[in-house]
């Protein structure tokens, strides 16, 4: 059955030509992490690209609304940029935000939070166009 839908969808974005649109994250964690001074968010994603052409793309990350009430930004600009080459083809996403402002309350007030159990979203983008992806399967590391 997942080899059948893998093949349709494969297909379909074929046939379209899809851009972005053929990219799909089948796995992705982001997790919180303090050491001394330092705070950081750590993102690592599983991209998938169901098409037949390469796409070269960057990535948005938008943190709950949980984390943003905290930090006082919404969306981090990952530093890479990322490139697939179509046929059921992976990439993976390594990053690390390192935060700079964050004081020994507000690191209280984020390990308190239930951020973990929001969804989060991500904007796969190039110049041409973006998509958003909405991922409510969030993990632990």
């Amino acid at each position: 059955m997942k080899w059948s839908l893998g093949f349709v969808r494969s297909s379909y974005h074929f046939i379209i030509k899809d851009g972005l649109n053929s990219l799909d994250i089948t796995d992705s964690k982001v997790n919180l992490g303090s050491n001394n001074n330092d705070f950081s968010i750590n993102v690592n994603m599983e991209i998938i690209d169901y098409s037949s052409s390469n796409k070269d793309f960057k990535v948005k990350v938008y943190l709950p609304k949980s984390l943003t009430d905290i930090l006082g930004e919404e969306v981090y600009d990952l530093e890479g940029s990322y490139n697939t080459y179509g046929h059921k083809g992976k990439t993976y996403v390594n990053e690390k935000i390192v935060l700079k402002n964050v004081n020994e309350e507000m690191r209280g007030e984020i390990f308190e939070t239930m951020w973990h159990f929001d969804p989060i979203k991500y904007e796969l983008y190039d110049s041409d166009q973006s998509i958003k992806i909405v991922d409510y399967r969030n993990k632990f590391l």
